[in-house]
């Protein structure tokens, strides 16, 4: 991979299909929500790991920091640049996932990988989507016309669960759900389907967040 140190270099990546798509918003026919729901503003921080997640009218976005030491070696040769000094690197792909990476030499062999990187899990515009159905609601965002990510966001006493269908298990109960045979990992559910999918636990790739703000 190239980097342009004269300009931010953004990097338009093919969507890396690692869990479930759909080809329309989740569930189908149910009505679109406005905006996001005031209850669920606020600032929540993951129990798992540094994640925060932040939520109110426009959004709801995901944010990671993270410092790692690891050795000059095992960077790839098109890495280094500018002498080895630092730099930084901004990837933006179709799923609205933002990174950027900042790797500062400290001496001899030894470096520090600092990474933040941005999920976008809501916008108010027309590429997402927000349902409510059956107490929880639903993060549709479309990576390509007819593909869209699917998360389920759930209120808890003082915080958030998010859920996603990510895991060979989950896709593969998916598959039987939806009567789909072959290998795909892009679904259309009808309603009731989708009522099976949330009966039988769907959405099982959890992240708890608990209300820091």
């Amino acid at each position: 991979m190239k980097h342009k140190l004269a300009a931010v270099s953004f990097l338009i990546l093919s969507a890396c299909i690692d869990s479930a798509r759909f080809e329309v918003p989740q569930p189908e026919g149910v009505q679109d929500e406005k905006s996001v729901p005031k209850k669920l503003f606020g600032k929540y921080l993951s129990t798992s790991d540094s994640s925060v997640l932040t939520i109110n009218e426009y959004s709801i976005i995901k944010e990671k920091q993270t410092i790692e030491k690891g050795l000059k070696s095992i960077l790839d040769s098109s890495e280094r640049v500018m002498h080895d000094t630092s730099f930084t690197r901004i990837e933006f792909n179709l799923s609205l996932r933002l990174t950027f990476v900042r790797r500062q030499i400290q001496r001899g062999d030894s470096v520090f990988i600092h990474t933040n990187s941005v999920d976008t899990l809501y916008l108010r515009n027309n590429r997402f989507v927000i349902r409510k159905f059956k107490g929880y609601f639903f993060l549709s965002k479309r990576i390509f016309s007819d593909s869209w990510q699917v998360r389920k966001l759930e209120k808890i006493k003082g915080g958030i669960i998010i859920g996603e269908i990510a895991t060979k298990q989950e896709l593969n109960e998916l598959r039987a759900i939806t009567e789909v045979h072959d290998s795909t990992n892009t679904f259309k559910p009808t309603k009731q389907q989708f009522k099976k999918i949330l009966q039988q636990d769907g959405f099982k790739s959890e992240e708890k967040f608990l209300r820091i703000e």
